[in-house]
C-alpha cells in the first residue's frame, strides 16, 4: 500500500479558505476518512497557502466524477467502470457531499472522488501535466482537473473504499504507452540550408579609345550611345565625337 499526503482545513464546505495546515499521510481508509473529513489539498504550499506560485511537491493526483454530462445512467461513470479502465492501479474513492442526491433538479447519480498515490513531484509542471495527460484519455474527469492548486470540499459522512494495484497512475499511464509531454525528447531543430553563392557579376568592358584618348561613339539623339563606323570603299573609319552632358 503507497502513502500520500493531503492537507486540510479546519472547516467544511467553506469555498474561500486558503489555508490548508494539517498534514495527514494517509496509509489506510481510516486516515483518509479523517482527513476528508474537513476541505482538503493534495499538495505541500509555501505557508500552507494554497496558490499555484506556492506549489512546492506532491504525491497524490485527486479527481472528481460529478456524471454531469448526461441524463442517461447508462453512460455514468460508476465503481465498476472505473475499475475496469484502471484494473491494476491503486487508488481510493471517497464519496462526495452530493453522492445519490438530487441536485439542481436532475436525478440522484454517482458522484465521488478519486485519489491515486503517485510517485513524488517536485515540478508544478510536470504536475499540471501529468494531470492533463490522464484528463485527455479519460474524458470523464472533471474539467478543472489539471488545476495544481485544487481543494476538495470535506464529507463528514463520506464512504471510503480502497482499491488495491501493483501499479501506481504514473506508471499505469507508461505501461499503456501513453506518452507524456515531460518525457518526450525534443525533435532536433532542422538544419538550416546554406545560402547559394551570389552571383559573378563580370563588369562590362569600358568603350575603346582613340590615340587621343575620346571615346569613339555615335549617339542616336536619346542617350543610347552605340559605336558607329564609316565604311568606304578603301576601309574603315571611325567617327570621333565628343560627348556633352545632354547626351549622358
Amino acid at each position: 500500500m503507497r502513502t500520500f499526503d493531503l492537507f486540510h482545513s479546519d472547516k467544511t464546505g467553506e469555498h474561500y479558505t486558503t489555508v490548508y495546515n494539517n498534514q495527514k499521510t494517509i496509509s489506510s481508509t481510516e486516515e483518509l476518512k479523517a482527513a476528508v473529513t474537513f476541505d482538503h489539498v493534495a499538495a505541500f504550499y509555501c505557508e500552507n497557502s494554497r496558490k499555484n506560485e506556492n506549489f512546492i511537491k506532491s504525491n497524490c493526483i485527486m479527481f472528481d466524477i460529478d456524471n454531469t454530462d448526461s441524463d442517461n445512467a447508462a453512460d455514468w461513470i460508476t465503481y465498476d467502470k472505473l475499475r475496469a479502465d484502471f484494473s491494476d492501479v491503486e487508488y481510493y474513492i471517497v464519496t462526495s457531499r452530493n453522492h445519490m442526491k438530487v441536485k439542481d433538479g436532475k436525478a440522484p447519480r454517482p458522484k465521488f472522488h478519486v485519489y491515486f498515490p503517485i510517485e513524488m513531484i517536485e515540478n508544478i509542471e510536470d504536475y499540471k501535466t501529468l494531470k492533463s495527460v490522464v484528463k485527455s484519455v479519460y474524458t470523464y474527469f472533471d474539467k478543472y482537473a489539471a488545476d495544481s492548486a485544487r481543494f476538495f470540499f470535506g464529507n463528514p459522512t463520506a464512504e471510503i473504499l480502497h482499491f488495491e494495484g501493483s501499479l501506481s497512475l504514473t506508471e499505469y499511464i507508461k505501461n499503456n504507452q501513453v506518452k507524456l509531454p515531460l518525457e518526450t525528447k525534443p525533435e532536433p531543430k532542422p538544419k538550416k540550408e546554406k545560402a547559394p553563392p551570389p552571383p559573378v557579376i563580370t563588369p562590362t568592358p569600358a568603350p575603346p579609345k582613340n590615340e587621343k584618348g575620346k571615346i569613339m561613339v555615335s549617339g542616336d539623339g536619346k542617350g543610347d550611345l552605340l559605336y558607329s563606323h564609316k565604311l568606304s570603299s578603301n576601309n574603315m573609319e571611325t567617327e570621333e565625337l565628343e560627348l556633352s552632358d545632354d547626351d549622358l
